[in-house]
């Protein structure tokens, strides 16, 4: 049997390729089920063997992390991107799983444009990804993802404001405000989340410029 001093040289550009993929299959079925009649269970189910994969992956990037001495940037960089890209694709399950729960697929146009942003911020962090692996300066692409978290931020403002207003009587309306408020909640978390990774991978970029 052969023994190396040195350790084995484990591709964490490659996972973390992958796992943005993952990320990127979810809102788009996300997006699908918001935007398009369908099975939306079925969707939803999809989404959650999608977040099952993300989550191997996780686990593989952390165990990877723990058995190579010598990593391409810091093992705390490492750690933060693999944690901040996992969270990012559980709310996403997360959002599906509220709907599936409810039962509800009557969109409203506020719910539309919130995922329909959140789509194109995850596409722009996937682009900030590649970028990275380039060297190649992905600022602004992140000032892309804060202007429509800026913007993800006022439709969100207007949406509650409206579920409130619904002309609906007792006990509809309390159903109503309960079930949008659950869902705007896990969108709004995801739209931080995805935030939160663009400055991830942009202050990793300047650290390794």
């Amino acid at each position: 049997m052969k023994f190396s001093l040195f350790p084995k040289s484990y591709k964490f550009y490659d996972l973390f390729t992958l796992q943005n993929e993952q990320i990127l299959k979810a809102i788009s079925t996300l997006n699908d089920i918001f935007n398009s009649e369908g099975d939306f269970q079925k969707k939803c189910k999809e989404i959650q063997l999608i977040e099952a994969e993300g989550n191997n992956i996780s686990r593989d990037i952390a165990k990877q992390l723990s058995m190579t001495f010598i990593t391409p940037i810091g093992r705390e960089d490492i750690h933060t991107l693999n944690v901040a890209q996992e969270a990012l694709l559980n709310v996403i399950k997360g959002i599906c799983t509220r709907i599936s729960l409810l039962n509800h697929t009557d969109f409203t146009p506020q719910s539309k444009e919130l995922i329909g942003n959140l789509h194109f911020m995850i596409e722009e962090i996937n682009k900030i990804l590649h970028l990275f692996l380039k060297q190649k300066d992905p600022g602004e692409n992140v000032r892309r993802v804060q202007t429509l978290k800026e913007h993800s931020d006022g439709v969100l403002l207007r949406a509650l404001t409206e579920i409130h207003r619904a002309d609906l009587t007792p006990p509809d309306a309390l159903v109503e405000i309960i079930t949008w408020s659950q869902i705007y909640d896990r969108i709004e978390k995801a739209v931080i989340r995805a935030e939160n990774l663009a400055n991830i991978w942009e202050g990793i970029s300047l650290k390794y410029a």
